[in-house]
């Protein structure tokens, strides 16, 4: 295990589970109106996804720098991490080869030079327009790590989204918000970051991220 990247990541979650707490606490502050303390609750959930993507959006670079600094080679890193840094080195991988024959041409070559270098892993991360679980089962696959399965976690991060996305457009007013709903969603969006972290953890410590795990977790 790595002590470092485990501490780092300790760190983060103590610092977010502060900030999760002062959601929980801030509408139970004395003096508050029931305005007040419905603007409170209606605005947490924008808040936790905002808590929410920024902790997946840390562990994961974190994780990668960790990985940049083992200098693999493109024989040694695991194909799903490979082609990942391939596809974000050369677009056109993704986006579709354009050009001429001499342009491909020239593109083989930039490619073979950048596979005869230790991978660097970029910092990048297919995060699309909102993690949902199925974007968190994308990138946790890109780096051959344990996927989440789909009960409860998807139900979970569906409803913080729902709510989120209604009330970012304008459709707070129609929602009736309960505090015991904002700390359930609290409760279990930290045990989806307590999971993610384990995974990562895991990961590290069987060295999936290297080639000689042939089989791909599902």
């Amino acid at each position: 295990m790595n002590n470092k990247l485990e501490s780092l990541f300790l760190e983060e979650r103590e610092r977010i589970g502060k900030e999760l707490t002062i959601i929980k606490t801030l509408p139970l502050k004395k003096g508050l109106n029931q305005k007040e303390k419905s603007i409170l609750l209606k605005f947490s959930f924008p808040n936790i996804y905002s808590i929410w993507e920024g902790y997946v959006k840390f562990i994961f670079r974190a994780y990668i720098n960790e990985l940049n600094t083992l200098s693999l080679k493109s024989s040694q890193i695991h194909n799903n991490l490979l082609t990942h840094s391939i596809e974000c080195k050369f677009t056109q991988f993704r986006t579709g080869f354009n050009g001429n024959f001499e342009d491909r041409c020239s593109l083989f070559v930039k490619l073979f030079e950048f596979l005869k270098k230790p991978i660097s892993i970029d910092q990048k991360l297919p995060t699309e327009s909102n993690i949902n679980l199925k974007v968190l089962n994308n990138m946790l696959f890109t780096f051959n790590l344990e996927k989440f399965p789909e009960f409860p976690f998807k139900e979970h991060l569906d409803y913080l989204l729902e709510m989120r996305n209604r009330i970012a457009h304008g459709e707070g007013n129609e929602i009736p918000i309960v505090r015991e709903k904002v700390n359930e969603c609290i409760n279990n969006i930290s045990v989806l970051m307590e999971e993610l972290m384990q995974k990562i953890l895991k990961g590290y410590k069987e060295q999936t991220y290297k080639n000689s795990q042939s089989s791909i977790i599902a």
